[in-house]
């Protein structure tokens, strides 16, 4: 009897050996593991853009022929004007700046910008026999030449529309000062009217053989653009841009047109009213630290151990 509960109690221990070794074996239950955190970061960058710009028609105002745009009392309008033609160049852009990323859709900056020569010519006409008290009739024409150049200072904002395989959509305004300054600006008469004097002879073209020019002017303006694009991201804190832009620069005067061997001259101003259709390229460089990018990784597996 003694040696039955021995032998019981010797297998029940077995038993639980031997369930205890299985138990063993077994790993340990899955524990969760949240997600990490996305954080969106900031940080100051540097820019620098170069580009082309498209003119808009500079649409040319004068003393000579509106009075609505008179800045001194000798401003004459003269009858039957018409604008004939006229023709402004193309320029070319460098910009820089410094900007600050606020997270991953916002971001500002600041750039100067320097804009090349834009030369322009015009040539406009009028009933000179009326328009200047000469007896008979016929038109006089002038050609005008001369040089546009601006200088432009922004604040812009930007807003990044997502990114997708490396590729952000943005789009943004500006606004600031423009310094736009007309240079060589000269006047050349030529034509005029048709006089028939009491014998009967005719003369063509008397009377506009002026020529003038007016010294170099410059003035600030309010200047304001919008734009969009798109950027590449190179690397971490390398980013590339193509983006469209409008801008406007406001306008820019000329002196005083000074004539030199015609008289009666009228002392002729004009105004330039300045837009352009930026095509640009450039980068932005993080010069601050940039958050790496959250790296999962899963839990240790668990030391399991058999007897």
């Amino acid at each position: 009897m003694g040696s039955t509960k021995a032998l019981l109690f010797a297998g029940v221990v077995a038993l639980g050996a031997a369930t205890g070794a299985r138990a063993a074996d077994l790993p340990l239950p899955p524990q969760y593991v949240p997600p990490p955190e996305v954080v969106d970061f900031g940080g100051w960058y540097l820019r620098g853009d170069v580009g082309v710009g498209i003119a808009s028609s500079p649409n040319i105002r004068s003393t000579f022929y509106d009075q609505s745009y008179a800045p001194i009392d000798t401003a004459t309008a003269v009858p039957s004007f018409a604008r004939d033609q006229q023709h402004i160049a193309d320029s070319s852009f460098v910009d820089i700046g410094v900007g600050y990323q606020v997270n991953n859709w916002l971001r500002f900056d600041a750039t100067g910008e320097y804009r090349t020569d834009q030369h322009f010519s015009t040539i406009e006409s009028y009933d000179a026999g009326a328009g200047f008290g000469v007896p008979g009739t016929g038109r006089g024409y002038d050609q005008y030449n001369g040089s546009l150049q601006s200088s432009v200072f922004l604040v812009n904002a930007y807003a990044d529309l997502g990114t997708w395989y490396g590729l952000t959509p943005f789009i943004g305004a500006g606004v600031g000062a423009a310094y736009n300054r007309v240079t060589s600006l000269s006047d050349l008469g030529v034509g005029g009217p048709t006089i028939v004097d009491q014998a009967g002879n005719v003369f063509n073209g008397v009377g506009n053989g002026g020529f003038g020019f007016a010294k170099e002017h410059d003035k600030f303006n309010l200047a304001y653009a919008a734009m969009a694009g798109v950027s590449y991201s190179v690397s971490q804190n390398l980013k590339l841009e193509l983006g469209y832009r409008y801008l406007n620069m406001g306008d820019a005067t000329s002196g005083f047109i000074n004539c030199v061997n015609s008289t009666g001259c009228v002392i002729e101003k004009h105004r330039y009213d300045l837009a352009s259709q930026d095509i640009r390229l450039g980068m932005r460089w993080m010069i601050s630290d940039v958050a790496p990018t959250p790296v999962y990784y899963p839990p240790e597996a668990p030391i399991v151990r058999k007897y």
